[in-house]
């Protein structure tokens, strides 16, 4: 239970964004980590059960590079499409390194991941919450708000946030270096 100070004035919402904060800093353990690993490993499909090894090993000697290359083939894999099983391997796994890992390679991961949620607006508050986090990378940042752009039209059809997105995005772009009109 956490419990505040009456000395203190805090505001319903700085009370929950501080409790958020202490979930997330113990939500995944390393112990949790080798865990899920270790589970995954034994419980799914033999095909697979190596792989899950190698990025066992390739987190265990944090070698980051090397786990993100794995990690953006290894979500391809037909026998993770099915249920949440990347939903799963997000929370469980690739949160714990995300922000050491390249932030553009983290959202091409997350763009698989997203597929799963079977509440729309979920995947939206997922991306939103991920855009926060690669914010020092602007293409990151960008195909974040396209992907949530895209879930807006496609699947929730609600055009006025699309749109607002598509204006973003072009400002974006308009300021960018190097990009010129085709």
């Amino acid at each position: 239970i956490i419990q505040f100070s009456s000395k203190t004035e805090f505001s319903r919402s700085e009370k929950l964004f501080v409790i958020a904060a202490i979930m997330a800093s113990v939500a995944v353990q390393p112990s949790n980590i080798s865990d899920y690993l270790s589970k995954k490993q034994k419980e799914g499909p033999k095909d697979i059960a190596s792989e899950w090894s190698q990025m066992e090993e390739l987190h265990n000697k944090k070698l980051w590079h090397q786990l993100t290359l794995k990690l953006l083939v290894f979500v391809k894999n037909p026998t993770l499409q099915k249920g949440d099983n990347l939903i799963q391997l997000y929370s469980n796994f690739i949160s714990s390194f995300e922000n050491k890992i390249n932030p553009l390679s983290l959202v091409e991961i997350a763009a698989f991941v997203v597929e799963q949620y079977v509440n729309k607006r979920d995947a939206v508050v997922f991306l939103e919450k991920l855009q926060v986090k690669v914010k020092s990378n602007t293409d990151a940042e960008n195909l974040c708000k396209v992907l949530s752009g895209q879930i807006y039209l496609d699947k929730l059809n609600e055009l006025d946030a699309t749109k607002k997105i598509i204006e973003e995005v072009e400002a974006t772009l308009d300021n960018a270096d190097g990009v010129t009109a085709v």
